[in-house]
């Protein structure tokens, strides 16, 4: 197994939490004050674009395989 990719189990879970800790926090800033919503919601998309972006495999704490040095 490569160690440098990770497993698809390991892919779908954590896309999967991302994406769904990401839905959480926008649904439940629709019952918060304008200034809190905001920033509730500015933290939902955040967690769900991580989650779209694993699924590409484009997290942004990875290991840099060029160099071998962990980011």
């Amino acid at each position: 197994m490569d160690k440098e990719k990770s497993c698809s189990a390991c892919k779908a879970t954590s896309v999967c939490c991302f994406c769904g800790i990401g839905t959480y926090l926008i649904l439940v800033g629709r019952t918060y004050p304008t200034k809190s919503k905001i920033f509730i919601n500015l933290l939902g998309l955040g967690s769900f674009a991580l989650g779209i972006r694993g699924m590409y495999d484009l997290l942004p704490l990875k290991n840099d395989t060029e160099n071998n040095r962990q980011l």
